[in-house]
């Protein structure tokens, strides 16, 4: 089982920690007890080893007790610890023979900082979630407002950069590598956002790992109902000048209405052994696209409705084992897609996206010195577009609008992905310091596919062509025509596999390094497919072959990625941090990368046409066979995968408790980007080999750029 992308951390936190006595010399076998309404079990407990360390590996977030106790000892107690998603709490205990006081109970100190990672964390709990006024309750606004993202880019990587992660799978598009998957804004718990410093156990990301853990439910039934509303009448009307044609004009902008019902319960099923979470939600809006459509008086908004029903159980027999089984519905229902001025209402196109996300997660705790995960998860998705009504698209070069029907009949794109990873974490705590050494593998594979039917025009060009749409020039006469091979059924599978190892390793109680190293396997094949289509008729030359008769490998790429990072606790307190990082990322893989080469896709013509559409045979732009480019760019060239070098120094003060101030510097160098070029009109050996722009059958022609008056 495999995906686009994996990653075994399912949005956890941890707590570690040293006791000792008054004198300052370590305890070893002191009892540690865990407890919060965020662990299924009534508690947790460790002994401290002989070096007088705990620690509490894989906590959902929260608000934890750590008591510490041993007989003939005062009981110490530390309340108010709060558990972030992808950081480590150091607590440490001060204990001391029993007088008449039988505990002592700390309240209000608990740690701010992390003393194990460099890589910066923005945490944003459940209290911040709910409280803060948001315009649009997606989780993407969340994620917009943390340091260094901008819209949907961080650190200036762009937004295919990022990994974003539901419970620990990863919902990005295997086609686009942008976020693939929705759901509803009440099933999280905390959203964290990492950046800079990255660890090894995160694979291909240049951007943000932004973990999204969902609730869990508890050992008491609780639950809401909620209800979200905005309507046109709430909204500012000052929309003069918006009429594209009439500047004296307004048109309508903005939502019409949108409304959101909510309703969550979560409770025990067992208590202390199975909880269950649940979530009913859907939004229904219309918006209005500014003078769409142009073939009507009255401006007509674009409706979307969107479901989001949520299920999850969390099952802990015991201590040592924990079971979590999710499963994530959502779709996007849409009867106007590609709302816009230049449009009518037949143009636009009906859309339908179903999405179903599984997720099965077991950890299991070995002693006090080993833990593990195993993962697996399967996403179904699909990309349907459907014509409103058949026939062919014209388009005005006069005006820019177009009338008729969409410019394809059927557009759909299934993109199913699938996933399985596994990563354990040793504690070793007597070799030179303490280390938490995690090591993994990741198995990912993502099956695409596109199929494209085209209408039939107003009459076939040839026996195997129809139209995909017109352009309308009636100054010159005639119209030019384009037409479409009639369709084609696409099939592209995508396969990752990976091996990291992370050791952090405390060599000092005041200096952790973390030493990293990521090995990733990726290609991209196309399978065998369209054997019926190997002689396309071609007017300007051979047919044209679009069959792929065996399983073509065009891509593949092997990647090493070393991280390396230090933090320096400089008064050794917990309440000031230095730390630097040196880290290398890999690009995501998608079957974009080569969509544009693959011998299964458009081929077209463009002809001029008589009034009734008949061609007049003189054939232009005839698209270059794309499998010529695939043996140029990738194979003779040995294409290799965009990457990521970045430098991070960074400084963080704790001013009180839950308070901080740091700054941050942050470079990257990124390289091997990957670009389309015209292979048909460019020396792509030249261009590969040296750099160099040769342009065949183009002349340079020199012009002035009225910007600075320059010659171009």
């Amino acid at each position: 089982f495999i995906s686009m992308i994996c990653f075994g951390q399912s949005g956890a936190g941890s707590i570690r920690g040293t006791v000792k006595s008054a004198e300052g010399e370590v305890l070893p076998g002191i009892l540690v007890t865990l407890t919060s309404p965020s662990i299924v079990v009534k508690q947790l407990t460790a002994l401290t080893n002989e070096n007088g360390l705990y620690r509490f590996v894989g906590l959902l977030p929260g608000n934890y007790q750590v008591k510490f106790e041993l007989e003939g000892m005062q009981t110490t107690i530390e309340k108010g610890i709060r558990v972030r998603v992808g950081k480590t709490m150091s607590v440490d205990a001060s204990m001391n023979l029993k007088t008449l006081t039988e505990e002592i109970i700390v309240e209000g100190k608990a740690p701010t900082l992390d003393r194990q990672k460099a890589t910066g964390v923005a945490s944003m709990g459940i209290e911040f979630l709910k409280s803060l006024p948001a315009g649009n309750r997606g989780f993407e606004t969340f994620f917009a407002m943390t340091p260094g993202v901008t819209g949907d880019t961080a650190h200036g990587s762009s937004e295919m950069s990022n990994a974003y992660l539901l419970d620990g799978v990863n919902m990005g598009d295997p086609s686009t590598g942008m976020r693939g998957v929705s759901f509803g804004a009440d099933i999280m718990e905390e959203v964290a956002v990492q950046t800079g410093g990255i660890s090894a156990e995160y694979g291909s990301v240049q951007g943000a790992v932004v973990n999204i853990v969902t609730k869990s439910g508890g050992n008491n039934f609780s639950g809401s109902a909620s209800f979200y509303y905005n309507h046109e009448s709430l909204q500012s009307d000052n929309t003069e000048g918006t009429d594209l044609y009439d500047p004296d004009n307004a048109t309508k902008v903005g939502e019409k209405f949108k409304m959101e019902p909510v309703f969550t319960l979560g409770g025990p099923v067992i208590k202390d052994k199975l909880w269950f979470f649940l979530n009913l939600s859907m939004t229904n809006q219309e918006t209005y696209a500014p003078g769409y459509p142009h073939d009507r008086e009255e401006n007509i908004p674009e409706d979307q409705k969107r479901y989001f029903p949520y299920m999850k159980l969390t099952f802990q027999p015991s201590q040592n084992d924990k079971f979590i089984v999710s499963y994530n519905f959502t779709t996007r229902i849409r009867n106007h897609r590609g709302a816009h001025w230049s449009e009518s209402i037949d143009t636009t196109v009906i859309q339908n996206s179903p999405s179903h996300t599984f997720n099965a997660h077991w950890t299991k705790t070995f002693g006090n010195s080993l833990y593990s995960n195993l993962k697996i998860a399967y996403i179904d998705s699909m990309l349907d577009l459907q014509s409103k009504s058949p026939g062919t698209n014209y388009n005005d070069s006069n005006t820019g609008l177009y009338t008729g029907a969409y410019w394809r009949n059927k557009d759909i794109n299934p993109r199913d992905r699938y996933q399985l990873n596994f990563d354990a974490t040793a504690f070793i705590d007597d070799l030179a310091g303490s280390h938490e050494l995690k090591f993994g593998g990741e198995i990912q594979m993502a099956k695409t596919g596109w199929i494209m039917e085209s209408h039939d025009g107003p009459g076939p060009l040839t026996p195997d062509m129809t139209f995909g749409y017109v352009i309308v020039q009636p100054d010159d006469g005639y119209d030019l025509g384009i037409s479409f091979n009639g369709g084609f059924e696409r099939k592209e599978e995508m396969k990752n596999y990976s091996l990291f190892i992370n050791d952090t390793w405390t060599i000092l109680s005041n200096l952790t390094i973390n030493l990293g190293f990521r090995y990733d396997y990726q290609t991209i094949t196309w399978p065998q497919q369209a054997l019926e289509k190997t002689s396309i008729w071609n007017p300007n030359g051979a047919p044209y072959n679009q069959s792929v008769p065996e399983t073509t490998t065009p891509m593949k790429w092997n990647d090493f990625s070393p991280r390396l990072s230090a933090i320096y606790d400089v008064f050794s307190d917990g309440s000031t941090m230095i730390n630097v990082s040196w880290s290398r990322y890999v690009q995501p893989n998608q079957t974009g990368w080569i969509n544009s080469a693959h011998p299964n896709g458009w081929y077209y013509w463009m002809t001029p046409i008589d009034k009734q559409g008949s061609p007049l045979n003189a054939w232009v732009n005839v698209l270059l066979p794309p499998g010529e480019a695939v043996g140029i760019g990738y194979k003779d060239h040995d294409l290799s995968a965009p990457i990521a070098d970045e430098l991070t120094i960074g400084i963080e003060r704790e001013i009180f408790e839950d308070w901080s101030i740091g700054v941050r510097y942050l470079k990257k160098w990124d390289k091997n980007n990957i670009h389309i070029v015209d292979a048909a009109h460019l020396d792509i050996d030249a261009l590969m080999d040296n750099g160099e722009l040769n342009w065949i059958d183009w002349e340079p022609v020199d012009v002035t750029d009225t910007y600075d008056n320059s010659t171009v």
